[in-house]
This record gives structure tokens, sequence and C-alpha cells, in this order.
């Protein structure tokens, strides 16, 4: 019934839209909770999408992830119903910025999702490799593994099931 499409133009901004296929309206879909201090901004407003899949635990639903990297870290995973989002998955670190012996809270950028296998998915950070199962509330969390070169590619095969590449 829906396409979802996001884009990321890294410190520029980006956005989410959802098209409805019968009628080819696009609506952008945004999200702020003035009630909350997310870093940088959101849970979904000029949201840098690195990643859509469908929900596995609500298949009119969509997983979206979010991330910049960008002097600081900001991201999350978040999931969207219609025009209903909520945030699913937020990794918060107090870690030193600019100002040396100065601590700030970020949030981990997210830059990957995929759908596994039982209705799990996975996320991969900048601090780690997520496996978010079915019924339970928090991911697990696995290192992320050295990567070895094969070719011209860098990638790792040690977290069983899953083939970790490096991106730019």
């Amino acid at each position: 019934k829906y396409l979802y499409v996001g884009h990321n133009a890294g410190e520029f901004g980006g956005g989410l839209h959802r098209v409805d296929l019968t009628t080819g309206l696009a609506i952008r879909i945004e999200r702020d909770d003035p009630g909350r201090k997310y870093p940088l901004e959101g849970p979904l407003v000029a949201p840098r999408v690195t990643s859509i899949i469908t929900d596995p635990a609500k298949p009119s639903c969509v997983i979206v992830s979010v991330g910049l990297v960008h002097f600081i870290s900001s991201g999350r995973i978040v999931r969207v119903c219609d025009d209903d989002v909520a945030v699913t998955f937020e990794n918060i670190v107090e870690e030193e910025v600019f100002e040396q012996g100065r601590k700030e809270k970020l949030s981990e950028a997210i830059f990957s999702l995929t759908s596994g296998a039982g209705g799990r998915y996975w996320a991969v950070g900048i601090l780690g490799l997520y496996e978010f199962i079915p019924g339970h509330d928090v991911p697990i969390t696995h290192k992320i593994p050295e990567l070895i070169s094969v070719g011209r590619i860098r990638l790792s095969r040690e977290v069983p099931g899953v083939i970790i590449l490096r991106t730019d």
C-alpha cells in the first residue's frame, strides 16, 4: 500500500517520505519531541535515513535507522506506522567533545538494518552490531569484529549468520 523513501544528505539533512502507491501522494514524515532533548535533533527531524526494513513484528510498519557522524554522533532506530513514529532503540553514551574534560550525551549513529530469520533484525552502529529478537526489549550487542581484506573488500564473517562489510 505504501512505499517508504528515505534520503541522507549528511550534514545537510535528510528525510523520510511515505508514498501512497494507489494515489501517488507523497507525505513527509517528521516527528519532534519538545519534551525530550535528543542529541542534534529528533526523534525524526530532518532525519539522515540510513536504512528502512519492514517491521518483522508489525508488517504494516517499517523500522528506520537514522545516523550522522559530523563532529559528534547522532542516531537511533524508530518504528513508523502510518503517521505514528516511536523510538525503539537509542544508545545514549557520554563522551568528551570539543572542550577537553567536558562530557556530553550523544546518541550512537545507526547505519544499516537487515531482516533475519525468525522475526529477528540486525542493526550496525558505530559502537556495535545489534541483534533484535522478538519478545526481548533489549537487543543482544555484538562487538564489531576485526575486518579482514578479501580482494579489495574489507569484511568479517565472525558473527554467525552475518557478513559485515566496510563502506564509506
